[in-house]
């Protein structure tokens, strides 16, 4: 792993969840697909659609998942093969920071899935042109890439504290629209 490898795979393990799957739609659109983020919300287990040549069914779907606390099981694969068979796509692909699974790894092997763990990623975009991982790390880094968005809202969540319960003092995310609408909130690892 080169240097510009190493700095792409430690900021590909600090983005925000949105952020990875912006990353991971622009790395598509380097492999010469359109590529079409979902909406802001329930997204069905598809954060990315590739389309090909103009078409208006996508050729793969992706999911996306920035976790490094915990490895990909085989139960959001299989949620994602599901989607593929009901949308009738014939490709997929899942995209992490992390790892996935033994037991995930095994299960997808005969299927139509790529399984891309973060090492993976960085790998792959290490073997495009020299210019593309500096246009990639533009994408990842830009602006403020740690905060996370609120899946509910789009908009950067803030620090809050936990004041009463079992949680009291401890610090996590929460969407700055609570308590006029949102109550989205992240744990702080």
């Amino acid at each position: 792993m080169n240097a510009e490898q190493a700095n792409l795979y430690f900021f590909s393990r600090s983005l925000e969840w949105k952020r990875f799957e912006d990353v991971v739609a622009a790395y598509s659109r380097e492999l010469g697909y359109e590529a079409k983020t979902t909406r802001i919300g329930a997204d069905g287990g598809v954060d990315v659609q590739l389309f090909q040549n103009g078409q208006s069914q996508p050729v793969m779907i992706i999911q996306c998942k920035a976790w490094d606390a915990y490895k990909v099981g085989v139960k959001p694969v299989r949620e994602l093969f599901g989607v593929m068979a009901a949308d009738k796509v014939a490709n997929g692909a899942f995209f992490t920071t992390g790892d996935f699974t033994a037991e995930a790894e095994d299960w997808a092997r005969d299927k139509n899935i790529d399984l891309v763990n973060g090492r993976e990623f960085i790998s792959r975009i290490g073997q495009l042109p020299a210019t593309t991982p500096q246009s990639l790390l533009r994408v990842a880094t830009e602006g403020d890439f740690t905060t996370p968005t609120c899946p509910s809202c789009g908009i950067k969540m803030v620090v809050r504290v936990a004041s009463k319960g079992r949680s009291e003092g401890n610090r996590f995310w929460g969407c700055p629209n609570f308590p006029r609408g949102c109550k989205q909130t992240f744990k702080i690892s």
